[in-house]
């Protein structure tokens, strides 16, 4: 499992300074490897709810995996984030071989852009070079700047997984840093 947590982005290794710290923690196996998303201000419907479900129900069991909390440069911030902006990383290795960051991809095509048209609305859009991601920008109508937003996702490799979510990160800043971590992921050894 060491080797595998090696995969995970550091300070050192992310791009342009993104992460100012991590703290890691490494769990063993028997424990099922579970995804999530929360939508705060907005309610999705139909298809988009039920795949938002399928991400929040879906779980895999566990052969064992690393954690990663990060602090982020506020420098990568935006919107309305401040002291809310933050980095979670998880490397992990499933018994089974369930995809569970498949969902992640089909958001942006599912989900598009649904809310309030005079209130708050949720846009989900694709991250270049990361199938299995999306970018979420939760903003009220009209205006340019979002007041939360959201990257997550990453790869699936067999029985092994990394996955990065970042909250309140620009959206190129994240699509790189998750692209980064993803290649990271790709050129480890099996």
């Amino acid at each position: 499992m060491e080797a595998l947590e090696d995969v995970l982005l550091t300070p050192q290794t992310a791009p342009d300074g993104v992460f100012t710290d991590m703290e890691t923690q490494a769990g063993g196996g028997g424990e099922p490897i579970s995804t999530s998303l929360s939508l705060t201000g907005v309610t999705p419907t139909g298809a988009c709810a039920d795949l938002i479900e399928q991400i929040n129900t879906q779980q895999a069991p566990g052969l064992g995996g690393a954690l990663a909390q990060y602090e982020v440069d506020p420098a990568a911030v935006t919107g309305l984030a401040g002291s809310q902006a933050g980095a979670f990383g998880m490397v992990a290795v499933t018994e089974d071989g369930t995809d569970l960051l498949e969902p992640f991809g089909e958001l942006a095509d599912t989900c598009g852009t649904f809310g309030d048209p005079d209130g708050v609305e949720a846009a989900f859009t694709t991250v270049p070079g990361v199938p299995d991601a999306v970018h979420i920008s939760l903003g009220n109508s009209g205006m340019d700047t979002a007041l939360f937003t959201m990257t997550v996702g990453g790869v699936t490799d067999g029985d092994e997984l990394v996955y990065l979510g970042m909250v309140g990160l620009d959206e190129e800043i994240a699509a790189e840093t998750l692209r980064a971590q993803v290649e990271a992921f790709e050129k480890r050894e099996r």
